[in-house]
């Protein structure tokens, strides 16, 4: 009897099995999976090297906010629940703050909301007992959920690109290379106004004549008023001019089927043209744009740069909090029409100032105006976001396109208001043509000649090297794919012969998916197209533009004159 007793108090004592306590991990998930949800969303603009920042800098800053309050809750569980409110709370703002737009309850009742979750959270884990195990548990499965569904979308992407063939850069073809002697050592600046449309562009579209060709006729420029982009889209327009060739092999390398910019990117970074200059004994002056193609070059000697912040680190700020908290404070808040604007003043101030820097130099800079937002009037005041939903489409361009002409101006006076052999060769130049304006009546035709009239205009002082010879001067169709072929053959000596001037289309989902237009333009600027035109351009006029042929409006689904929360912004 008293073995039996025994037994069953022995029965009685034995330990427990317990599972071990689940590690409270999904503070930094939900930390990772904001960021990777907007590279998720911007697969075709965004690399891992602009995603790695932001994402490094928020898991840390979870880690850090789950030690703090584990210092004070004494319990990391507990912590963890209070830190994944919080984050939620701040990461998630933007995101809720764009849904909730539509029924105006403003920031202010946004904030009572996610206060009221994290207090609920608070308590939970103050109070929580048993079921602290289980919620944690519970939390890390749907943060280890929405993170796995978001590299679902990006690991296929990012795999395809490993093995990948690069675009060929930073070569031109071996007569250029071996051209003999140094050639000319005057600055060279290659400014490129983004969406200056040329004259019969703005007068179709605006009804007004543009005043600037006409002065920097009078000041020695040359104007080629028929000419046309190449590319209706910067990163394209400007792959082709800076390496001196048409984006066929994009075509072939990367399929039809594909929306990935980021070879066009990789071209314009290293490019052909700056390892040809110098050689030639020139320094390369970068000032950047907050466009990604063009904020940084890796191969200049100087870049310029209102800020080293990239576009997607940008934008993801602009998904949180930060931007609300800024308000709230009367701070500044660097929305997407505020650092538009200051990167086009910091821009144009540095191009004022680059004649300072000794020579022999060559400065580019992408300035985007008159790009959208509309955020300058014509004396340079702002215009604010409340005004530009006010004011018509036009009037906005008209003010912003009048505010760069002035700008220009006063950056191109005292470049040429020097001694001739002090003169600099100077190429002002658009990528593309302006957006058509909302209500243009016109043909698709004619909306075509918008987005593709551009602004084209070169300096050339001095003599050539080679007077006379093929493709050392320009002439009024000239189009940008031709800008340094031309100035290479005619100041360096290089055998550069010229390309026949194409402008092309693409098709929706298929960015490299080219498509020939130029007779459709040429029409518009000659009445009709030559024989010569035929024959470079391969075929007769379209008389018909389908629409699943983009290029007229807006090339990518994105707003361009907005920063969407969930989209970078393209141009």
């Amino acid at each position: 009897m008293h073995e039996m007793e025994d037994v069953s108090r022995t029965e009685r004592r034995a330990p427990r099995i317990s599972l071990p306590r689940p590690l409270p991990f999904h503070p930094l998930l939900l930390a990772a999976y904001s960021v990777l949800f907007l590279w998720s969303q911007n697969l075709d603009e965004a690399t891992l090297g602009d995603v790695t920042p932001p994402l490094v800098q928020v898991v840390i800053a979870a880690l850090v906010l789950v030690g703090v309050l584990t210092l004070v809750l004494r319990d990391a569980r507990r912590a963890a629940v209070v830190a994944s409110a919080i984050l939620a709370s701040f990461l998630g703002f933007g995101h809720v703050d764009r849904l909730l737009a539509p029924l105006r309850l403003g920031q202010a009742a946004q904030f009572g909301g996610w206060l009221v979750l994290i207090v609920i959270a608070a308590a939970f884990a103050l109070r929580a007992r048993r079921s602290l195990a289980p919620a944690t548990s519970a939390l890390n499965v749907v943060a280890f959920a929405l993170v796995a569904v978001a590299l679902v979308t990006i690991a296929p992407h990012e795999l395809s690109r490993i093995g990948r063939d690069e675009p060929n850069t930073g070569a031109l073809p071996p007569a250029a290379a071996s051209a003999s002697g140094v050639g000319t050592q005057r600055d060279i600046y290659y400014l490129v106004l983004d969406r200056y449309g040329s004259e019969s562009s703005l007068r179709l579209d605006h009804g007004f004549d543009d005043d600037l060709p006409e002065w920097l006729a009078a000041r020695g420029f040359f104007v080629a008023q028929q000419s046309h982009a190449n590319y209706a889209r910067t990163a394209l327009s400007l792959a082709a001019t800076l390496n001196l060739r048409y984006l066929d092999e994009l075509t072939s390398r990367y399929g039809r089927k594909t929306e990935d910019v980021t070879p066009a990117y990789r071209m314009i970074r290293n490019n052909a043209v700056v390892p040809f200059i110098k050689s030639r004994g020139y320094r390369y002056i970068h000032i950047g744009s907050w466009f990604e193609g063009t904020r940084t070059s890796p191969l200049a000697d100087v870049n310029f740069n209102v800020g080293d912040e990239s576009e997607f680190s940008s934008v993801f700020a602009e998904t949180t909090a930060l931007p609300a908290i800024s308000d709230m404070l009367g701070r500044e808040k660097r929305s997407h029409r505020e650092r538009h604007r200051a990167a086009a003043l910091y821009q144009l101030e540095k191009l004022s100032e680059a004649r300072a820097v000794p020579g022999p130099k060559f400065v580019f800079a992408h300035v985007l105006l008159p790009h959208q937002p509309y955020v300058f009037r014509s004396d340079g005041g702002v215009v604010t976001a409340e005004e530009a939903r006010r004011m018509p489409e036009s009037r906005l361009y008209e003010e912003q396109l009048q505010f760069t002409k002035d700008r220009i101006r006063e950056i191109l006076e005292p470049l040429l208001n020097v001694p001739e052999p002090s003169r600099p060769i100077v190429v002002l130049q658009s990528d593309e043509g302006p957006y058509v304006r909302a209500g243009f009546p016109g043909s698709a035709a004619e909306r075509l000649r918008i987005r593709y009239g551009i602004l084209n205009a070169f300096y050339l002082p001095g003599e050539a090297s080679r007077p006379g010879s093929p493709g050392t001067t320009p002439y009024p169709t000239i189009s940008a794919v031709n800008t340094f072929r031309m100035l290479f053959s005619r100041y360096f000596a290089a055998d550069l012969p010229l390309l026949p001037d194409r402008s092309y289309r693409w098709v929706k989902g298929g960015l490299y998916d080219f498509r020939d237009v130029t007779d459709v333009l040429m029409e518009g600027a000659s009445g009709g197209s030559t024989p010569a035109t035929r024959a470079r351009t391969g075929g007769a006029p379209l008389a018909v533009i389908p629409e699943h042929v983009v290029g007229i409006d807006d090339p990518t689904p994105r707003s361009a004159g907005s920063r969407p929360t969930r989209r970078l912004s393209t141009t």
